[in-house]
């Protein structure tokens, strides 16, 4: 689990919990196109909601998380989807899109004609996660060369 699902487990039943929600008006799927989703941790609660939306598009995610356990995505199948876990432990994958002890750059990196495919077809990009790692994922992009001046990313990294 990530620091902010610990304090939440952590919390007695009937705890209160601070926050504020902070809408980012521009990270909002356009109609009609295909989407690459690319996120990690607490990111991927944002993409589960646009694939749930979404159910008939061509969406295509890159998900990492730390190990199998509490998965939203686990029930989804497909070609479509590639999950990292980067400490799951022993190997425990039973598809080729289950990558174990892994990164989810390192995971794009041997997807690039199916990312490049997607942009082909005026794909977005959507990327939800930590700074870091949204850096870390555009430097991958950019190194292969799959974006292109049309390209459209979208992020809400904080």
């Amino acid at each position: 689990m990530g620091q902010v699902s610990e304090m939440l487990g952590a919390l007695p039943v009937g705890g209160t919990v601070w926050g504020y929600i902070r809408k980012n008006p521009k990270f909002y799927p356009p109609k009609n196109v295909p989407l690459i989703l690319i996120g990690v941790g607490s990111g991927v609660a944002q993409l589960y909601g646009m694939w749930t939306q979404h159910p008939n598009r061509d969406i295509y995610a890159f998900l990492g998380y730390k190990n199998p356990k509490n998965n939203p995505f686990a029930d989804f199948k497909g070609d479509t989807i590639h999950i990292a876990y980067s400490d799951a432990g022993e190997n425990t994958a039973d598809t080729l899109n289950i990558h174990n002890n892994v990164r989810i750059t390192e995971v794009l990196k041997t997807q690039f004609p199916q990312i490049a495919e997607v942009l082909n077809e005026n794909g977005v990009i959507m990327i939800c996660g930590s700074k870091q790692m949204g850096a870390d994922v555009m430097a991958v992009l950019r190194g292969t060369g799959v974006l292109r001046g049309r390209t459209t990313i979208k992020m809400d990294v904080y």
